[in-house]
């Protein structure tokens, strides 16, 4: 047994053996870092994209027949993400808050809540005909791969979109 312990130890295959043993570990963590990051570039780049398909619908006064604007608006975030990002999950937040000047819409402060800062228009919904209007989705994506919950159990950063659009006189 001895004999045949050592015999394998210095042949070419154990060599081969430990390299794998050493790299295959670094590989998987470097492919896991690769799909979060891919993942979580993936998401942001397609919350923009339905943000500002929402923004048009509000911006528009449309809504599907039987749906309100709000509706309108959630329903595009959520498909056009895929349902990655989905009003009303707990990993979302969506907000709406409409102003009567840019001005005052670029003095808002989307992380503060709406109707307690003293620049705060009440709480509204998508706005009024001529509004300037700011909607804003933030997201905390899960941890794609196991590598994100071995590096702390969360995801690589929380996403954030924002856009200032003034509603038409309809």
């Amino acid at each position: 047994m001895t004999k045949t312990r050592r015999s394998f130890a210095r042949s070419e295959a154990a060599g081969v053996i430990l390299e794998f043993t050493l790299v295959f570990p670094l590989l998987m963590a470097l492919l896991f870092l690769v799909i979060d990051i891919m993942m979580t570039l993936f998401v942001d780049a397609a919350m923009e994209n339905a943000l500002r398909i929402a923004s048009r619908h509000g911006m528009t006064g449309f809504a599907g027949p039987g749906e309100s604007r709000e509706v309108a608006i959630c329903r595009a975030i959520d498909e056009r993400t895929l349902g990655f990002v989905r009003c009303g999950d707990a990993a979302t937040t969506v907000r709406v808050a409409a102003f009567d000047s840019f001005e005052a819409a670029a003095a808002f402060d989307p992380d503060e809540p709406v109707g307690e800062g003293p620049d705060d228009p009440p709480p509204v919904a998508a706005g009024a005909a001529g509004q300037v209007v700011v909607y804003t989705v933030t997201y905390r994506p899960p941890a794609w791969t196991p590598a994100a919950i071995l590096l702390g159990g969360s995801a690589i950063a929380t996403l954030s979109a924002r856009t200032i659009v003034r509603n038409e006189k309809w």
